[in-house]
């Protein structure tokens, strides 16, 4: 009997040793065989139906065979291959809620409060040693001349209504075509020289003469894509119809986030949002703080000793702070600024960029970064270099050659002086981005080509600004002690 028992007991666990090596193994019975009468069999079908992944049910889910791989991915590749399929919606205005924030939005607080820690962090520490919270020095230097400089763009934007005006007595046949082709090219050469030589002749800091200097640079590309679309339409309808030149259309041009005059109108909003200008208004303020602690507690202590420390530890020292400095002016004028003026103008394009952190080479980025400029540059040097007959290469060519030209007149109004550091920069890019633009960086086969090519891309986002604060700087500070 005790044999009997024995053997009965030994039989018994062989059947549920093979049955266990069957679950494992994956068994080839279908689903249906999951619920058969075996105690063995219906524990193995609970397991089946409860199984976790990094805490994620996973129902229907059986163990995988000797020699497979079932790796199941985790959340950010979920949200990284999300991304990589997310196509922007093709209407003109649109909520921006999407895939991204449901499942970041904790990184994003995380953000927000390493933000909020590192700027209350040199403050309290202020407080701690008795010093001044916030030191005023670089905002009341700022700000000298502020009463001339508002006075001055205020004349800037007057001065405009000349370039209408010019329009207006075209189309009501009170002056010529040639006549007003010479009239407007004086007045555009009036406007671009009236900024700099009144900041030369007054001296001011850099900071209001960089405003009035951007202002005219944004005003002169308005006022030259009102002629050249005006014109157009009065090639094409074989005159210049005066319901088209109307001053309420032209001062709506002269404060919406755009730069090309479109004689059809806008993509209009449905309505303003209060909630969204109050929350824009306070990353506004939120920006321009951060900028101020970053340049004065990071950056002037640099400035000031440019001529005392090696080349070297100065572009070293100034890399992390240049490309904050950088990334904080970004957010604050394409995130925050444009799209308020954008809320209360009820324009509906609020594309102002696109994903230039993918970007390769300053080429790519140079297109990503500022749609409103890109833009302007398409429609009025690029297409009409195509249609008289140049190639992709010249036409591209020279339309990085007049934005250098034109990021150079801004920093020669900043500081005073006429230098070729920033047109010399960009320029040497031209000979990168050709070589590049042979090498297979969109092929999915490639695809480390192009991940290597956006980090060095990055590098040169690191050293360029720094290069760049290191030699105008260099040339400010000298010239301002031997004043």
């Amino acid at each position: 009997m005790d044999d009997s028992v024995e053997g009965r007991a030994l039989h018994r666990a062989r059947e549920r040793r093979e049955r266990r090596e069957q679950v494992l193994e994956g068994d080839d019975r279908g689903p249906s065989d999951l619920h058969s009468p075996s105690p063995v069999r219906q524990r193995s079908a609970k397991q089946v139906a409860t199984f976790h992944t990094h805490g994620r049910s996973t129902p229907g889910w059986r163990p995988p065979r000797k020699g497979s791989m079932d790796v199941q991915p985790s959340l950010m590749e979920e949200v990284t291959s999300q991304l990589l399929r997310y196509e922007p919606p093709s209407a003109q205005f649109w909520d921006p809620a999407t895939v991204t924030w449901s499942a970041l939005w904790g990184f994003m607080n995380l953000t927000y409060v390493m933000i909020a820690v590192a700027a209350l962090r040199i403050l309290l520490l202020n407080y701690l040693r008795s010093e001044p919270i916030l030191d005023m020095e670089f905002l009341e230097w700022s700000l000298e001349g502020a009463v001339d400089t508002l006075a001055l763009y205020a004349l800037m934007v007057l001065g405009s209504l000349s370039v209408f005006a010019l329009h207006w007595l075209a189309a009501h046949q009170y002056i010529s075509v040639p006549l007003r082709e010479m009239l407007y090219r004086f007045a555009s050469g009036v406007h671009l020289l009236v900024p700099y030589k009144v900041f030369l002749n007054r001296s001011l800091s850099p900071v209001p003469a960089f405003f009035i200097a951007l202002q005219s640079m944004v005003l002169l590309m308005k006022h030259h894509s009102y002629y050249i679309n005006l014109r157009a339409l009065q090639i094409e309808s074989g005159g210049l119809h005066p319901e088209r030149v109307r001053l309420r259309d032209f001062l709506y041009f002269l404060v919406v986030p755009t730069l090309v005059y479109r004689v059809d109108g806008y993509p209009q909003s449905p309505k303003i949002r209060p909630l969204f200008l109050v929350n824009r208004t306070l990353q506004a303020l939120g920006c321009m703080f951060l900028i101020y602690e970053v340049v004065v507690y990071s950056m002037l202590p640099e400035f000031k000793r440019v001529n005392e420390v090696p080349t070297l530890q100065f572009v070293v020292d100034l890399m992390m702070p240049a490309v904050l400095l950088w990334i904080l002016l970004f957010v604050a004028t394409f995130e925050v600024i444009l799209n308020v003026f954008a809320e209360v103008t009820y324009f509906g394009d609020r594309r102002f960029y696109n994903d230039w952190w993918n970007s390769i080479n300053l080429g790519e980025f140079s297109r990503k970064w500022n749609r409103p400029v890109h833009d302007w540059l398409y429609m009025h040097v690029y297409q009409p270099l195509l249609r008289r007959g140049y190639g992709k290469v010249v036409a591209q060519s020279c339309v990085f050659l007049f934005s250098a030209v034109f990021h150079e007149l801004i920093l020669s109004i900043t500081f005073l002086r006429v230098r070729i550091y920033l047109f010399a920069l960009m320029i040497l890019q031209i000979p990168m981005i050709t070589a590049m633009s042979g090498l297979p960086l969109h092929s999915d086969k490639h695809r480390w080509m192009r991940r290597a090519a956006n980090i060095w891309f990055w590098f040169g986002m690191f050293l360029g600004p720094a290069l760049l604060f290191l030699i105008y700087c260099k040339d400010y500070y000298q010239e301002h002690e031997r004043a």
